[in-house]
């Protein structure tokens, strides 16, 4: 049993954690794949990842598939500071 005041915080927010750390790391993929082949040869083709990445949060789905991992980044940062900030006292 979990003594209050310990970083083991609670076994829901653990899990939610641990999944939107999942959801980030799938996010990262998308986002490299989709941005990444297009300069990695050629930094001037640069520009050409950028309206590539502005077309696709044109799209319903690719504006989705950002608004959540933004909220998920924020919840992963926030409760792993707040979480960091239990176990240093």
């Amino acid at each position: 049993m979990p003594v209050r005041g310990t970083s083991d915080g609670a076994p829901g927010l653990r899990r939610l954690q641990q999944m939107t750390g999942l959801v980030l790391a799938l996010f990262l993929g998308v986002h490299l794949v989709h941005v990444w082949p297009l300069t990695r040869h050629d930094p001037v083709l640069a520009r050409d990842g950028y309206e590539a990445l502005r077309l696709w949060l044109e799209t319903p789905l690719g504006l989705a598939v950002y608004v959540v991992a933004t909220t998920c980044l924020a919840f992963h940062w926030a409760h792993g500071m707040s979480r960091l900030a239990v176990s240093l006292g």
